[in-house]
């Protein structure tokens, strides 16, 4: 009972973002594997109407999104007034009151403009005038508020009348100008469930951008929206409510976080000291940088801490030179401030640059080639084209694979013949896998001896390859081997004293009969399928090189490529947990580089050639995933069979840009086996090791010395 009520928790990652898994270094021997519990077993508590279901340790977001549309902002006596609807998909929002809501207002100070108080900025910059909500400070004064009518509520609307009226938007911002853009932001608390401590609607944020209205005017339209990078890119890692990204989460759009963390206005001089203006403090956290204002977060870890999702392997590049991951906006007006995907190579400026390239200071001159320069003067040298007189913004964040770390060969995988029925194969059928190769680098077939010509030694390059190997493999949940020379589809197979085999060399002449490898290609005939084969999605991967891997430092990665095929059933087989990997992954490869190089994407069809669960040296990666994503340091099987030894592989260092008790971020194909049939292996990633010093769960889990 105790471990079944451990269950329940899951450890905070600290937040931030998390981390490529490195090369996986097989070991002499595999690891042991846990038994697996038995569905029957595990059932008995975690499913739902039982005991522990896992539907309530880990239950899907459940608030509606609030939307705050149409905003209408009016100038009836020098004070703005503000009606806007709040509603959901189903309906009107009725229940707002004057603590529930906040509202803020700010200028937008050109680029270029010398302000009183902060400086002259080559970017333009927001100056808050206006943040009027109920309560008090931390100093205990009240927060100026005005009239909040909620006489139509039952509709969803809402009206709101500033104390603070233009003519005072000097006080706080004496740069505001009648006829530059401002914006109005209005945050909105979401309702929890008091009983069941569930959301039942989601905070949310809404604007509009206009110019100051004449006396008796009013807006309605955008004006400008200008936005650098998206919320909706933010989300992508973050999730829809901001997780783990400090209180942005009350925020939720990067409209309305420039508000405040702007070098100008309210907070303009403590963002400077602090660098925690956006801009700078966005891609200083990204790239692990330290800021020593934030040396709390993330455990005490401070920012330095963070691992970036799309950081590849050590030295080919760090994730957050990919500016486009983040800077891939190209919707609204395409304004010089804003507006524009490729505003970050053309207007690059000496402040943002300095945030990822801290021993640099342009207009001083230190460690910048070019001397001391003003900001203005960053676009003379450092143009967005190849022909800059300086290093390219391009050119300098250019993270496209080059050298060793470029496959030698595209792959084509087929199978022949096409299945009898047209969809797919049934019981005795036996295709032919055949793999053909093209040269990279200019897309010619290969000479047909690189087929039929024995292994070369690792860096003998012209030859015959250093590996070329063929893995079939699924169905997708709980994937084994199969269909080949010593898998569990083999007559031969013993599956009391064997281990199913993985890779199967397709060099003519060896050991394996089914291998049918001529001058046309590599090929492999398969096995007739079984009668009981499990119907469902399965898979085809080759990996090859020629070149191959010498040592970590001299090496060329390898070629891959993967087919699906239906066995039994023209149903596609959902992945256990989507596609979602590349949310925050994108097109970071995995393995690239090294002795043991073997370079795939972040997608599990790959990960499951090796890591299944056949029991050979891959730890599968039902246990993989949730112990790297929980920073478990007790979590990976590697370590708990190993005593709790974290050294043989620590997690603890990755940083989760979201709540890891959320399961349904990456598990929302539509498969939620993961809420019916539990087992140790995924259980055990999270809750093994970091929440039980003692041993309980995984005693519990393993069926060692307990009821269960």
């Amino acid at each position: 009972m105790v471990g079944a009520i451990l269950l329940f928790g899951c450890s905070d990652s600290g937040g931030g973002g998390t981390t490529f898994v490195p090369i996986e270094t097989p070991p002499t021997t595999p690891p042991p594997t846990p038994p697996e519990a038995s569905v029957e077993t595990c059932t008995l508590c975690h499913t739902d109407g039982k005991f522990a279901p896992i539907s309530v340790a880990h239950p899907d977001p459940t608030g509606k999104d609030v939307i705050l549309d149409p905003i209408t902002l009016t100038n009836p006596g020098g004070v703005a007034q503000v009606t806007f609807n709040a509603h959901t998909a189903t309906g009107p929002v009725t229940d707002l009151t004057l603590d529930d809501v906040r509202f803020y207002i700010a200028t937008l100070v050109p680029a270029n403009t010398p302000t009183s108080d902060w400086g002259t900025w080559p970017t333009p910059y927001f100056e808050r005038w206006a943040y009027e909500r109920s309560g008090t400070d931390r100093d205990g004064i009240p927060y100026p508020n005005g009239a909040f009518d909620a006489s139509d509520a039952a509709n969803g609307n809402y009206t709101y009348t500033f104390v603070t009226g233009f003519a005072d938007a000097t006080v706080e911002a004496p740069d505001y100008n009648a006829a530059d853009t401002q914006r109005l932001v209005i945050t909105a608390s979401g309702r929890d469930d008091p009983e069941t401590g569930l959301a039942i609607t989601n905070n949310t944020v809404g604007f509009l951008d206009f110019v100051t209205p004449a006396g008796g005017g009013s807006v309605t339209t955008v004006v400008s929206q200008r936005m650098f990078v998206t919320a909706d890119t933010c989300k992508q890692c973050h999730g829809p409510q901001f997780q783990e990204a400090a209180h942005a989460g009350t925020y939720l759009d990067t409209r309305a976080c420039v508000i405040c963390h702007s070098p100008l206005g309210h907070y303009g001089t403590l963002m400077q000291e602090d660098n925690a203006y956006l801009p700078v403090l966005t891609h200083q956290i990204h790239a692990a940088i330290d800021n020593p204002a934030f040396e709390d977060r993330i455990g005490g870890l401070g920012y330095g801490a963070v691992t970036f999702p799309q950081n590849q392997e050590p030295d080919v590049y760090a994730g957050a030179e990919k500016c486009m991951i983040c800077h891939n906006n190209d919707s609204g007006e395409a304004q010089g401030d804003g507006n524009k995907v490729d505003n970050w190579r053309e207007n690059p400026s000496a402040e943002v640059c300095e945030s990822c390239h801290t021993n640099v200071d342009v207009v001083a001159g230190v460690n910048h080639p070019g001397g001391p320069q003003p900001n203005e003067f960053c676009t003379v040298c450092h143009k967005a084209t190849v022909a800059s007189v300086a290093p390219s913004t391009t050119a300098a964040h250019d993270t496209t694979l080059t050298g060793m770390n470029v496959p030698e060969f595209d792959v084509t995988i087929t199978i022949t013949p096409e299945p009898v029925n047209g969809i797919y194969y049934t019981a005795s059928e036996a295709p032919e896998v055949r793999v053909t190769l093209t040269n990279h680098a200019d897309g010619s077939p290969v000479d047909p001896e690189l087929y039929t010509t024995p292994p070369d030694d690792a860096g003998v390059t012209g030859g015959g390859l250093s590996e070329a190997n063929l893995y079939v493999y699924g169905p997708r949940a709980k994937s084994v081997p199969v269909l080949a020379t010593g898998t569990i589809t083999d007559p031969a197979f013993d599956s009391a004293a064997d281990t199913p085999t993985q890779g199967h060399a397709l060099f003519a002449g060896g050991d394996d009969p089914r291998v049918t490898t001529d001058a046309s290609g590599f090929g492999y005939r398969l096995l007739p399928i079984p009668a009981d084969m499990k119907p469902g999605t399965y898979m085809v991967r080759f990996e090859g090189a020629d070149y191959g891997g010498i040592s970590d430092t001299d090496y060329v990665t390898s070629s891959t490529q993967l087919i699906n095929f239906q066995v039994g059933t023209d149903m596609v087989e959902e992945k256990v947990a989507g596609s979602d990997c590349i949310n925050c992954h994108g097109d970071t490869r995995m393995h690239l580089t090294g002795e043991h190089a073997h370079n795939v994407p972040f997608d599990t069809d790959y990960c499951l050639a090796c890591h299944d669960q056949s029991g050979n040296f891959a730890v599968p990666i039902a246990n993989r995933v949730h112990a790297v994503h929980s920073a478990n340091p007790g979590g990976d099987i590697y370590v708990f069979s190993r005593g709790g030894d974290p050294s043989s592989r620590d997690w603890s260092v990755v940083t989760y840009p979201q709540d890891i008790s959320t399961c349904v971020t990456c598990h929302d194909s539509g498969d939620t086996t993961y809420k019916t049939l539990p087992y140790e292996m995924p259980c055990s990633g999270c809750h093994a090791g970091n929440l039980d010093p003692d041993g309980l769960v995984l005693t519990h889990m393993r069926n060692e010395g307990g009821p269960f």
